[in-house]
């Protein structure tokens, strides 16, 4: 099952000021059932294989996306945009399995369980600044920056067992726990220069950019 809900707005007075947006949440709820018999045959005997698995997933996202510009005048432009996002998630999973040789002795019998559990949030936002300047057409000049931030953490747990009764009834056994964690700050900036080449209706500019 999976439910989202989006709202998106923009308002504004006239060119000016401009505002706008979108909210978007959504959520996840996966439950999978499965049961399986499988029986094989061979020229001198059989064996049968009975495995179940259960796993359920669940997640919740949350991301939102803003514009803001802002046109004092027909030179001067600066844009915001901040952008937002959650996420969480859940899941869990249990797969056991056991075979039979034909006289109904057991073989082997295995059990496998998984878990994980994390959530992760990003934030940014970058601001442009565009002039155009009044004495000479198609020269401008403007400024991009960017800010970005990520935040991820994940837990995870895998239990696995294997037993073998035929050899010596020796048992396989895993366990482990894993903690992710991973986080980033970004920065960046680039400011441009254009300059036209003769007239502007020749469409031939030179362009310096600094990153």
């Amino acid at each position: 099952s999976s439910q989202s809900l989006g709202v998106n707005f923009n308002v504004g007075n006239g060119e000016i000021l401009r505002v706008g947006g979108n909210v978007l949440y959504s959520h996840t709820d996966r439950d999978t059932r499965t049961s399986a018999e499988r029986v094989y045959t061979f020229p001198d005997s059989t064996s049968t294989t009975r495995s179940q698995k259960v796993s359920r997933d669940k997640g919740h996202n949350f991301r939102a996306d803003f514009r803001v510009q802002w046109k004092p005048d027909s030179f001067n432009t600066f844009e915001f945009r901040p952008n937002i996002s959650l996420n969480y998630n859940n899941s869990a999973s249990t797969d056991s399995s056991a075979t039979f040789s034909g006289r109904g002795q057991q073989v082997t019998r295995s059990l496998n369980r998984a878990s994980s559990s994390g959530h992760s949030f990003e934030f940014g936002g970058s601001l442009i600044y565009n002039h155009n300047f009044r004495q000479r057409r198609g020269r401008s000049f403007s400024v991009y920056a960017r800010y970005n931030l990520s935040n991820v953490r994940e837990d995870q747990e895998t239990y696995s067992l294997n037993r073998f009764f035929l050899l010596n009834d020796s048992i396989d056994l895993y366990d482990q726990y894993t903690d992710n964690h991973t986080w980033s700050n970004r920065v960046g900036l680039r400011a441009t220069w254009t300059e036209p080449l003769g007239n502007i209706k020749n469409a031939r500019f030179l362009i310096f950019s600094y990153n």
